[in-house]
């Protein structure tokens, strides 16, 4: 259960970093957007930022079904 603390742990920070890279990329679409630049490449960088950030929080998701298991499985009684 130690490593799947772990690795919840690691997922809350590529959920930040995630967060972190996508409201710089939307800062930085509405610098150039202001500026009267192209913003394709921009934006579709930010829909992978985005669909990462999914795929983190999908990640953490699966975590925590797997701690509430081994937490399940600690408080069955035992025979």
């Amino acid at each position: 259960m130690a490593d799947e603390r772990a690795r919840l742990a690691q997922a809350d920070g590529h959920i930040a970093g995630a967060k972190t890279q996508i409201a710089r990329q939307e800062q930085l679409i509405a610098r150039l957007t202001a500026d009267g630049h192209q913003v394709r490449d921009a934006e579709s960088f930010l829909s992978v930022l985005m669909d990462t950030l999914k795929g983190f929080e999908t990640h953490r998701r699966a975590i925590l079904h797997r701690l509430g298991e081994y937490a399940a499985l600690r408080l069955w009684p035992r025979e």
